[in-house]
């Protein structure tokens, strides 16, 4: 049987296990923002040159739709992270 003392050593490792999840969790948002905004530095760069984009995507088997009035980055992002077109649609658009 578990005594309190059991209890509170459970509860001591719990809450370090937690802190240290909480400091992974924190770095890994930064390290997805830093990709994200070297993402979009990229596709500003990338996008200059006509055609290019079109091209890597057409190579990477990624389907787009041509926004009217604003550029698609679903397609962009796909290509750099290397995801899949009907996987994690939520995700991408959320990035």
């Amino acid at each position: 049987m578990v005594d309190k003392s059991d209890l509170d050593v459970g509860l001591d490792q719990l809450r370090h296990d937690v802190a240290e999840q909480r400091k992974l969790y924190v770095s890994a948002k930064i390290a997805l923002y830093n990709a994200l905004v070297r993402t979009y530095l990229w596709w500003r760069e990338a996008s200059k040159i006509e055609g290019y984009l079109e091209e890597r995507f057409e190579q990477e088997n990624i389907g787009y739709h041509f926004k009217l009035n604003r550029p698609n980055f679903n397609p962009v992002i796909r290509l750099v992270f290397k995801m899949q077109q009907h996987l994690q649609n939520a995700q991408i658009s959320n990035w």
